[in-house]
């Protein structure tokens, strides 16, 4: 009794620390920060600074403009001429370097007073003017200034000035397009268009270069790396020698929306804007640990004092704590191995909690180990199945209540909403009612013509004349169903299908339409698909459940004087009905998982007349790229499927009993 309390209590302890350590690695995986309006504005953002009391945003009306910490204007100047494509910061905070166009144009960040304007270098004929810039670079010191410009992608320059002498430290014609440039202990870090990264010395010499597999959007410094994102969404770290890659990440996989523009490193981690607003944060080492998305689109990002300052494009400038953003921890991973452990630990209490279990467990036991060789050559098939099937179903049961999706890499709990989705959004709902509809005229297509097919064939005397028969019903088999599916098709065609040409030989023009783009009648031509609907596989089912009925009891209720009919409905029908359940749970199952018809005549249309769970499930994988909502739908077809099959075996076992 002492022990039987022992495994009760800790049973107990194991089931709630279970549960305790789920609820921990849900929170500690949901990561996110809250962020809050610091400037609110409708303008179109470019880019953004960040200063000690305040921040600059440049907008896309080729304004610039300072605000205060509480948002309140400071000054604005409408006289770039251009949209900025850089911001940068001297050391103590005090100028700005705004580059736009062709030239950069030097601020007094309190006051907004332009104190210079530099439009070019000093070549070797002279003053030689910048073309197009596309970033600029500011040593901490500001004693170095770089400068990537040039006049057509082709035709590319790199130039390094000394802001406060004036001079020019060197030039360097680059060729391709560079778009971002990075300064420090030195170095000029180069990113350019054809995938290279390079590093320059303060003299001019390109002491080192390093080969990405696409365009480099944007550079940051970190602390002992050169962190680059490129055009395709990876974003790889790099050593400052340029000598390999240390870490690699790629954000976009196979999302084709995601294009970073800028890239930020700070003390707690590393930082990418994409275009259509989502902000991503790594640790050093690259490791994915949060993803903020915004309302608008994301040009730039700045961190500042632990915080992360964001210009959202029609909302303004928001800022939230870059920790918050990280926060989603190693800790989840670990909770969830623990609660693994000790859901594990509870299990096994339970089995000797109750003897009864525990011997039905022992008994089995010894039956395997009697016949370990058996078992054991059962390992590798068990674990076939475990990997490719029972794996993928416990991660689509997981998955279904989360928000995973193509358009972002991290995947957040999301509870029921994809259920509720299927609800509002109102597609499911019509799948399900025109599934009943394919389901009831299924259920009658195989209940009538194929037994009524098969009974023919079993009444023939001849075998001569039962085998070429059975030949021809069967032959159709071979067809493969696309085909088929495809020559309807055609049958349907408006234009120039069999349908139409048939009705307009027999002059009954008026009854000619688009049958399947009609709403009135798409679903009709769909049921009637594969008239006259002699199903290969429920004939063979039938005749083969009518070849084992004994001629004994076939031969008595002929000796009773019991009519054809009689015996059909009192005899063969009631001897063949576990075979007619089987083809209706067969039925059933397929209805609910197939599309393929659908897909290749009507696509779920015309609008969603033709739409099915099955068909929504696959657009929802392929297509639209909400897998969480997918795994949803399937999860509920299963139920479907498990409560239908339920059903039918109960009626099944009741008829057993009776029997």
């Amino acid at each position: 009794m002492k022990r039987k309390k022992l495994y009760g209590a800790l049973f107990a302890v194991c089931a709630a620390l279970t549960a305790a350590f789920i609820v921990c690695a849900v929170l500690f995986n949901r990561g996110g920060a809250e962020f809050t309006s610091v400037v609110a504005g409708e303008k179109q953002y470019a880019r953004a600074a960040v200063f000690e009391g305040g921040s600059l945003l440049a907008g896309r009306d080729n304004t610039l403009a300072a605000y205060d910490e509480a948002g309140a204007l400071l000054w604005e100047d409408a006289s770039l001429g251009n949209v900025a494509v850089a911001i940068e910061l001297s050391g103590d905070g005090a100028r700005a370097y705004v580059a736009s166009g062709s030239r950069i144009c030097v601020y007094e960040v309190s006051t907004g007073k332009r104190l210079a304007e530099i439009s070019g270098y000093e070549g070797a004929g002279g003053t030689v003017a910048f073309a197009n810039i596309t970033d600029i670079a500011l040593s901490e010191d500001e004693s170095a200034l770089a400068v990537s410009h040039g006049s057509s992608k082709s035709r590319h320059n790199l130039t390094l000035l000394d802001p406060a002498a004036g001079e020019t430290l060197f030039h360097a014609a680059v060729g391709v397009t560079a778009d971002c440039v990075s300064v420090a202990d030195g170095a000029v870090y180069l990113g350019m268009d054809s995938g290279n990264v390079r590093k320059y010395t303060f003299d001019g010499t390109l002491s080192a270069q390093f080969r990405l597999d696409d365009d480099v959007a944007d550079l940051a410094l970190g602390a002992d790396a050169l962190y680059a994102v490129t055009s395709d969404g990876a974003v790889s770290k790099l050593d400052r020698d340029l000598s390999g890659e240390l870490a690699y990440f790629d954000i976009a996989g196979k999302n084709e929306l995601v294009a970073p523009v800028r890239i930020v490193a700070a003390e707690d981690g590393v930082f990418v804007a994409s275009t259509e607003g989502t902000l991503y944060a790594f640790q050093e080492s690259l490791s994915l640990r949060g993803v903020q998305k915004f309302g608008g689109a994301l040009p730039d990002v700045a961190v500042s004092g632990g915080f992360l300052y964001c210009p959202v494009s029609g909302v303004g400038l928001l800022t939230g704590e870059a920790a918050a953003l990280l926060a989603s921890s190693p800790l989840g991973v670990v909770f969830i191995v623990l609660a693994a452990l000790f859901g594990a630990a509870a299990i096994a209490f339970a089995v000797l909690l109750f003897g009864r279990l525990r011997g039905a467990l022992a008994k089995a036991g010894k039956v395997i180990w009697s016949h370990r060789t058996a078992y054991g050559m059962l390992i590798p098939v068990f674990g076939l199945l475990a990997v490719f099937g029972f794996y993928p179903m416990f991660v689509a049961i997981v998955r279904a209540f989360t928000d995973w999706n193509s358009s972002t890499p991290v995947i957040n709990f999301n509870g029921v909403q994809n259920f509720i989705m299927m609800v509002s959004e109102g597609y499911f709902l019509t799948g399900i009612r025109n599934l009943v509809i394919f389901l009831l005229s299924y259920i009658v297509k195989i209940l009538t013509v194929p037994l009524l097919t098969a009974l023919m064939v079993y009444s023939l005397r001849s075998a001569r004349a039962k085998y070429v028969y059975r030949y021809l019903f069967v032959l159709p088999m071979v067809v493969p169903s696309v085909v088929s599916a495809l020559m309807w098709k055609n049958i349907y065609d408006p234009n120039f299908g069999l349908l139409n040409e048939v009705l307009g030989a027999l002059h009954l023009e008026q009854f000619q339409t688009e049958w399947l783009s009609n709403p009135d009648t798409a679903i009709p031509a769909l049921i009637f698909v594969g008239f006259p609907f002699v199903d290969p596989f429920s004939f063979l089912i039938y005749y083969s459940a009518m070849m084992n009925i004994p001629q004994t009891t076939l031969e008595a209720a002929e000796l009773d004087g019991v009519t054809s009919v009689r015996r059909f409905f009192s005899v063969i029908l009631p001897m063949i009905a576990s075979q007619i359940k089987i083809l209706i749970m067969l039925g059933f199952i397929n209805q609910i998982q197939d599309f393929n018809l659908i897909l290749l005549l009507t696509k779920g249309g015309p609008g969603t007349e033709t739409y099915v769970p099955g068909y929504e499930l696959y657009l929802n994988a392929t297509t639209f790229g909400r897998y969480g909502y997918a795994c949803a739908l399937g999860l509920v077809m299963f139920a479907f499927i498990f409560a239908g099959t339920a059903v039918l075996n109960r009626v099944k076992v009741n008829q057993d009993v009776e029997s």
